[in-house]
């Protein structure tokens, strides 16, 4: 006899809901709700068939598609048994397999690792006790059915797993933190290895945390976390997380958050703390955590100067792609003046911008940030999450930096945001920090595998490396205070070049003239101080793409013609306008520019374009930054000249004198574990006398007198994400 079940319920034994005898389905509970049910359809098999010979139940399951009640061959995705061993007898009576079996239905939260859009967990087996429960000896299997159509399943229990050691070294001790919101007493917290071994936390007060010994190989672990909790009304939600943990030699401190669909791995040491609400996600910090936090508040540790947060979430109808996303993110916030200042496309396609706010009313860090992620790390529109609660030491500002990365993943439709907020008068002692979370975190798929390399090279002389510069600046009415801005920070420019020992010139073109200014390329300081004011009474007609382009055309351009870029040198071009680019005016080229496909692009010339942002959707200057991997800056923030034009400095030598990480190419490289030897001496990271790594050069430079000397044997080691293939 053929029985359905419908999976709204707890607990069910089968026979008690729909009777022994009945053969009918016509009683199956019908629900007014949207929501898209499972159904299993029971069989009985008799004695002597080839599943069962003593006889037992089939459970058939599937999903409903149709809401008809009935599972339909096409809906059917999986079925189970249970046969009678016998055990079923008791003092002469026949209690039957059918008022035995039992099935337990939880429903699966959203963000589950398994089911990300939720779905129902269906436990069944044989209560042989008699005491109306599976025990946990008693179950047969269980079956995950993840959510299809309009089922509507919980939130999410767990926001994260995280570990402030995620690459360690083989039979190193870890602790795994679970980020979880506020949770009921009677909840479970069920910890497993990747080999299904149950796991016991060793302060059973806090099963939130599980402190783990890796294993003697080199390699992958993940560890997996089951949380199960009832709501007043008995109803079950599960949901399940795992965090990857990467065995290595190679060890370096580096946190990793594990979110629904993705693992954020952090370049520095941070530490974290739960926050409960509409996100999935945590919140981050620079100094070490205390112990104070309080129920439905989070506090900050005292002394903190930086703060920031992680979180997945989907688009929430702000676009389709990362670009999109964050320009209607930034649209969303309404917390005084925010300017963009500086922009970059990374080479995985994520985004990391960096933005000035200016508040009417100072607030604290902690009481901005508050703000900041009610708005855009939540997980669905009109969210809330936790009060934010400002450390006793933080002080009221109204400037601040606030930097953000955002990796959209297209299939999914996820996107993981990655921020920091730090007062403006801190931002520069943390810029290091700042850059290697927002520019060179990794995002990854939850397993992702985090590879080892080492690359070998014989040291070169540096000082015989190249860079060449062409600056293409804008001379119409409106450019004189830039100009005179950007000239006065030739100093700060050469001293940067210096540092690295590299050989470098510079050449000056306008916006409306291909003809070098002054004697053409040149390293002599006051010179290049003339040539980058051009004046303003050039043409209004802004041009620098055309104009740089001709200058650049090979054998006939001025550039070309004057010996440059020269033979090994590296060029980098720099453009700066407070206007659109309008290459298509007369004269007009035979050709529309293409910002992916062009000489630029073709002779890996990396662009710099100090340019207005609101420009962006009409002028195709931060279009070609974004296709070479260069970067781009709001001219109208002067006070960040200074900082963008180091970076050009410090990019441009790194290219010219810098030495590959090779597997950067195709590859995402966590910046933080790679580990430099010099003749198998350790050299630190630092800019001034050490080593420096540039995520856009994909290349580390020596500093100061840090820089080898020629033949010394070079060892760069350094763990990678491979990059996910593609049909």
């Amino acid at each position: 006899m053929n029985k359905i079940l419908k999976l709204s319920a707890l607990t069910l034994s089968i026979a008690s809901l729909y009777g022994c005898n009945s053969e009918s389905t016509d009683n199956v509970e019908k629900s007014s709700e949207k929501n898209q049910f499972a159904l299993i359809e029971k069989v009985t098999l008799p004695e002597g068939n080839e599943i069962c010979s003593v006889g037992g139940i089939q459970l058939i399951i599937g999903y409903d598609e149709n809401n008809n009640n009935t599972l339909d061959d096409n809906e059917k995705t999986t079925d189970k048994s249970i046969c009678n061993d016998g055990s079923l007898n008791k003092n002469g009576e026949d209690e039957t397999l059918l008022n035995k079996a039992i099935v337990n239905i939880g429903m699966i939260t959203k963000g589950d690792s398994q089911c990300e859009l939720g779905g129902q967990d269906v436990i069944y087996g044989v209560d042989k006790n008699g005491n109306a429960a599976l025990d946990a000896d008693e179950v047969e299997d269980n079956i995950i059915l993840c959510a299809k159509g309009e089922l509507t399943p919980p939130d999410a229990l767990i926001n994260a797993l995280t570990t402030t050691n995620s690459i360690t070294e083989p039979n190193s001790t870890i602790t795994i933190k679970a980020i979880v919101s506020n949770i009921p007493e009677n909840s479970t917290f069920e910890w497993t290895d990747d080999k299904g071994n149950l796991l016991t936390p060793e302060d059973l007060s806090k099963p939130e945390l599980l402190k783990v010994t890796v294993g003697k190989s080199e390699g992958t672990e993940t560890y997996k976390l089951r949380l199960s909790t009832f709501d007043d009304n008995g109803n079950k939600s599960i949901q399940t997380k795992k965090i990857s943990i990467n065995v290595s030699y190679l060890k370096s401190e580096v946190t990793s958050i594990a979110l629904n669909s993705k693992q954020v791995y952090l370049p520095e040491s941070y530490q974290t703390k739960s926050i409960s609400g509409d996100i999935t996600g945590a919140v981050i910090y620079a100094k070490p955590i205390t112990t104070n936090a309080q129920a439905k508040s989070i506090m900050t540790p005292e002394s903190t100067e930086l703060v920031g947060f992680v979180s997945e979430r989907k688009p929430l109808n702000q676009g389709k792609n990362a670009n999109d996303i964050l320009l209607n993110t930034i649209k969303s916030l309404n917390t005084g003046s925010i300017k963009e200042y500086s922009k970059t496309v990374l080479s995985n396609g994520d985004i990391a911008a960096s933005y000035n706010i200016e508040l009417n009313i100072a607030k604290k860090p902690t009481d901005l940030l508050s703000d900041i992620m009610k708005k855009i790390a939540v997980n669905k529109i009109g969210g809330n999450i936790d009060t934010l609660i400002p450390a006793q030491s933080e002080i009221e500002k109204k400037r601040f930096q606030f930097d953000i990365s955002i990796s959209f993943t297209e299939s999914t439709e996820t996107a993981v945001i990655t921020a920091t907020l730090v007062t403006k008068d801190k931002a520069e002692l943390y810029s290091d920090l700042i850059a290697s979370t927002t520019s060179e975190s990794i995002t990854a798929p939850i397993g992702t595998t985090l590879k080892l390399h080492k690359d070998n090279y014989a040291a070169l002389e540096q000082k015989t490396a190249k860079s060449d510069f062409l600056f293409v600046i804008d001379n119409s009415g409106s450019m004189s205070d830039e100009q005179d801005e950007i000239s006065t920070l030739t100093t700060d420019f050469i001293n940067t070049m210096n540092e690295a020992a590299v050989d470098f010139n510079i050449g000056v073109i306008t916006t409306d003239s291909d003809i070098l200014r002054g004697n053409g390329f040149t390293n002599d300081q006051a010179q290049i101080e003339i040539d980058l004011k051009p004046g303003i009474n050039g043409s209004t007609i802004e041009k620098g793409i055309y104009f740089a382009e001709k200058a650049l055309t090979p054998t006939t351009g001025t550039v070309a013609l004057a010996g440059y870029p020269r033979q090994g040198a590296s060029l980098s071009v720099i453009i700066m306008s407070d206007e659109p680019s309008q290459y298509g005016y007369y004269p007009k080229p035979q050709k529309p520019f293409d910002p992916n496909s062009n000489l630029f692009v073709d002779n890996q010339y990396k662009v710099y374009a100090i340019v207005q942002p609101q420009h962006a959707k009409y002028s195709q200057y931060d279009d070609l930054a974004n296709a070479t991997l260069g970067k781009s800056l709001n001219i109208n923030e002067v006070k960040e000249y200074k900082t963008f034009v180091e970076l050009i400095a410090q990019n441009s030598g790194v290219i010219a004198a810098g030495y590959d990480l090779s597997m950067a190419k195709i590859n995402s490289i966590l910046s933080s574990s790679i580990a430099v030897t010099v003749d198998g001496q350790l050299i630190n990271r630092s800019k001034l006398n050490g080593w420096e790594y540039y995520p856009l050069a994909q290349k580390i430079i020596f500093t100061g007198n840090a820089i080898p000397t020629t033949g010394a044997s070079i060892e760069i080691g350094y763990q990678y994400v491979e990059a996910q293939k593609t049909n």
